[in-house]
């Protein structure tokens, strides 16, 4: 009987084969990871980060990454958050701001470029401002509460076992435990994920046929092929009515699922620092109270 390290070893490998059956394993099992990293980590917003999810996996750059992995002690989520995602969300935004401009023309490259510059600064320096409140001690409950999110480093594994009076592979057993727990309560994000991934990927496919259509309507001559112009503005009506309609159905999805978020339950995070539920309850409206004054 394979272990659980040898199991998730054959997964990597079977993807990096091409395996479609591994590969929408592997989806399900990290997709919301992967989509979230962005999010979590930049401030992007849902188009940037759905456009992020697609660049990972195109031309298998994921995989090709994930052909390092030996599972030397440690999880294929936590390889993919301090290795992977963080080196293919730079490499990303690189691109991004490269193809950004590209696509203007000359006499415009150099205003937009420096205002992409600054708005991708600013979001970074937003980012790292609140990782750096979430890394002050009097807010690390914070991140312990969104662990489903967060990134723990190696001096956050220190402090929880100091908090806690654990040895650090104490700690680090625990917090897989409670990790494995949440993930079993993301499964409905997962799915809505799911339906967010396929949703978006239809209204890219209506966008370029709606971009072919306006092409070949431009290319008619209006006297001889009215019926033909006709044809296609009525199919072209008919895409952008599916589109809005995919458009608004993704808003309301992601407005749902935003509702869902999962938190760690208070009674994991007693378990966690070793601290009776009152000063729990105590410590995170502090908390919270605190990091919205900042």
């Amino acid at each position: 009987m394979m272990s659980e390290l040898e199991k998730v070893k054959k997964l990597v490998r079977l993807c990096v084969d091409g395996v479609f059956e591994a590969r929408n394993e592997f989806q399900e099992l990290l997709g919301t990871v992967i989509y979230n990293y962005p999010r979590v980590f930049f401030r992007s917003d849902r188009e940037e980060a759905a456009d992020f999810y697609l660049y990972v996996f195109d031309k298998d750059r994921i995989f090709k990454r994930l052909m390092g992995f030996r599972g030397d002690n440690i999880s294929l989520e936590n390889y993919l958050r301090y290795f992977v995602l963080k080196n293919l969300c730079l490499e990303w935004l690189r691109h991004k701001k490269h193809r950004t401009v590209e696509t203007v023309p000359y006499e415009d490259s150099m205003e937009l470029n420096t205002e992409h510059h600054e708005t991708l600064q600013t979001e970074q320096n937003q980012a790292g401002s609140v990782r750096a409140l979430l890394d002050q001690r009097e807010f690390f409950i914070l991140k312990l509460l969104c662990l489903d999110q967060c990134e723990l480093a190696a001096q956050d594994v220190r402090l929880l076992a100091e908090l806690s009076g654990r040895s650090i592979g104490d700690t680090i057993l625990l917090l897989d435990e409670i990790r494995e727990s949440l993930a079993q309560r993301s499964a409905e994000h997962q799915k809505m994920q799911d339906d967010l991934d396929r949703i978006f990927m239809k209204s890219l496919s209506l966008q370029k046929r709606i971009a072919e259509l306006e092409a070949e309507i431009e290319q008619l001559d209006g006297c001889h092929h009215r019926g033909m112009i006709n044809e296609l503005a009525a199919e072209k009506a008919e895409s952008e009515r599916k589109l809005a309609w995919r458009n608004s159905q993704r808003e309301k999805l992601f407005q749902e699922k935003a509702k869902r978020t999962v938190t760690t339950p208070y009674k994991d995070l007693c378990r966690l620092l070793n601290w009776p539920l009152g000063t729990v309850c105590s410590k995170v409206a502090r908390a919270r109270k605190a990091f919205q004054s900042t």
